[in-house]
């Protein structure tokens, strides 16, 4: 019988019993590996009566090419197949109900489980109210160093992952298709943003459609990786309910924020907070507060990260000079002066974004200033409109910032 990695034997398990099977449990406290199962004959299998008929059937009709196919893949598209045997398998989903055999991954995830990581939920039809809130929690908390979650839908997981990227950390997307299919499909820089920079999961293959079925099993995955769960939006009848439901199962906090009382899509979240499920929140430190008996030592440290991103002194920045060379331009576009831009890093980020849309973590390698740096100084760009968030952590020019370049050469 020909040898395989051990990931190889997980996706057959996995196959067999489906995405989303409590069984995994069970199989697992019991067989030390998948592949101890899969080399079992069909009479120790029966014999071991830890299978239904119907499991012994399904497993004599897999061929373990069958899961082979579905590995190779995998390395073809730089997908990671994390399972139980690999210390990188969170503890966290260790130990929820219905564990997955196997994750499907881009990005890291050591040190997963000493995270403060929130998972972010709500109705994909959304109000600008919960838009704006998602967004602002979500980069509120980022900012602390929390990290968070959501399931790259539109509408409010859109709007929390656009908030968090606006600060540093791996973000996590957890997907309910596999984890080549970009959906939906206005979210594509969003999977890119999330495969360069944060983590991408699934239990499905790659390949698997986001079949409606989907979405419930991948919430217990959102949930279960998380200390806990805040719902921003969500009507009466909504999947974010179910991972809210998910999170109460796993013995992870819920957290909900209030909408209005005459608005259907905020029912949800107030029926949470009415029947005591949820806590109710108004900023990112209504949630921080709640883990500082429970992780004292990591609260404290991210509240002094905090601390240094607010605006450095002049000691902390680079030494000011009577002019900084302006990054060349694109071909096709005039060179601009931003010597009228009084702080030496304010002009050196808009020297490097007038060439186009940038990245934080391409400023950070292009400027050579740390992100305690950048961040403020960005913020204040903002707030004197000379700069613009676009999303994703990706910055570019204003109109007043070219104007204020066309009024120096003119002078």
């Amino acid at each position: 019988m020909a040898a395989f990695e051990s990931g190889v034997y997980w996706i057959w398990l996995q196959i067999v019993f489906g995405w989303g099977s409590h069984r995994i449990n069970a199989l697992v406290s019991r067989f030390d590996t998948a592949r101890e199962i899969y080399e079992m004959s069909p009479q120790d299998r029966e014999a071991c009566r830890s299978f239904t008929q119907s499991e012994l059937d399904m497993m004599k009709q897999t061929p373990v090419e069958k899961a082979l196919a579905v590995y190779e893949r995998c390395k073809v598209i730089g997908c990671r197949v994390i399972t139980p045997e690999d210390a990188e398998y969170p503890e966290r989903l260790r130990n929820i109900y219905a564990m997955p055999a196997v994750l499907y991954v881009k990005g890291s995830l050591a040190g997963l489980d000493k995270q403060l990581i929130f998972s972010m939920v709500g109705t994909r039809k959304c109000s600008e109210y919960g838009i704006r809130v998602a967004a602002l929690l979500s980069r509120q908390l980022a900012r602390y160093g929390a990290v968070i979650a959501s399931g790259c839908a539109s509408g409010i997981d859109t709007a929390c992952l656009n908030g968090a990227a606006h600060e540093c950390g791996g973000h996590i997307g957890v997907l309910g298709c596999g984890i080549d299919v970009v959906y939906p499909k206005e979210n594509a820089n969003l999977y890119y943003w999330l495969s360069n920079y944060g983590v991408l999961i699934t239990e499905f293959p790659p390949g698997t459609r986001p079949y409606g079925k989907n979405f419930p099993i991948r919430n217990r995955i959102l949930s279960g990786i998380s200390v806990g769960t805040v719902v921003v939006e969500a009507p009466e009848h909504s999947g974010a309910l179910i991972t809210a439901n998910h999170a109460l199962e796993q013995g992870r906090d819920v957290f909900a924020v209030p909408g209005r009382i005459d608005d259907e899509k905020s029912v949800g979240a107030l029926n949470l907070i009415r029947g005591g499920t949820a806590k109710m929140i108004c900023c990112g430190e209504d949630i921080l507060m709640e883990y500082e008996q429970l992780y004292p030592e990591k609260v404290q440290a991210m509240r002094k990260v905090h601390l240094t991103k607010e605006r450095p002194g002049k000691a902390d920045r680079p030494e000011k000079k009577d002019k900084v060379e302006p990054v060349p331009e694109a071909e096709k576009r005039e060179t601009l002066s931003f010597d009228w831009v009084e702080d030496i890093v304010e002009r050196q980020i808009c020297a490097c974004i007038a060439e186009g849309e940038e990245y934080i973590q391409s400023l950070v390698t292009r400027t050579g200033l740390s992100v305690q740096v950048l961040l403020p100084a960005l913020t204040e760009l903002e707030i004197e409109g000379l700069v613009a968030s676009v999303g994703l952590g990706q910055y570019r020019l204003t109109d007043r910032a070219y104007d204020e370049c066309s009024k120096e050469r003119k002078h």
